[in-house]
């Protein structure tokens, strides 16, 4: 993958094969990184100085069951169509604060600075963008005993658990 100075698309845009064995998606810190290379097409097409990027990208997550913490793999596939404006399209405010409010029509526009566009990170958005909020290795995977950290999908576990609604605990500790 490349960086791409917008002075150097062609009016008929260019077409990328995509085919990244060490891609870094940058959520290693939550334990999810590629298996495998990231594949597909990206076309980039100029409009006067807007920057339009579409494609489809697929790749693998590797991480870990959010219910029961067994190790997974999980397919990511995404089509996208972006329009990028240069960064002084910006308003104002955006430019200035660390935050603001984002009204409707922001959330449609990506912006990139200077000349270049790097194609990696728009590849690594649409991923991360694409990839599940919660990842399990099955929808029935009954995950771990709150107690003792049993993985319940090997059976019950021993953990005797009175289910007390804690709004009731207080009436509860009169009977004694």
């Amino acid at each position: 993958m490349m960086i791409i100075n917008i002075h150097d698309i062609p009016p008929e845009g260019l077409a990328l094969d995509i085919s990244e064995k060490a891609f870094p998606l940058g959520m290693e810190d939550e334990g999810i990184t590629l298996d495998g290379a990231v594949t597909g097409a990206i076309r980039i097409t100029p409009v006067g100085r807007v920057v339009s990027i579409s494609g489809r990208i697929s790749a693998t997550a590797k991480g870990a069951c959010d219910r029961c913490l067994k190790p997974i793999l999980t397919p990511v596939r995404t089509e996208f169509a972006t329009d990028y404006h240069p960064a002084v399209e910006m308003r104002e405010e955006m430019r200035n604060e660390h935050e603001f409010e984002l009204i409707g029509e922001d959330l449609d526009i990506a912006y990139y600075y200077g000349e270049e566009i790097d194609t990696d990170e728009v590849i690594r958005e649409q991923l991360v963008l694409s990839a599940p909020m919660q990842q399990v290795c099955s929808e029935d995977c009954k995950g771990l005993c709150t107690h003792c950290g049993k993985d319940l999908n090997s059976g019950p576990c021993d953990c005797k658990v009175e289910m007390v609604d804690p709004r009731l605990a207080k009436l509860k500790d009169l009977l004694k």
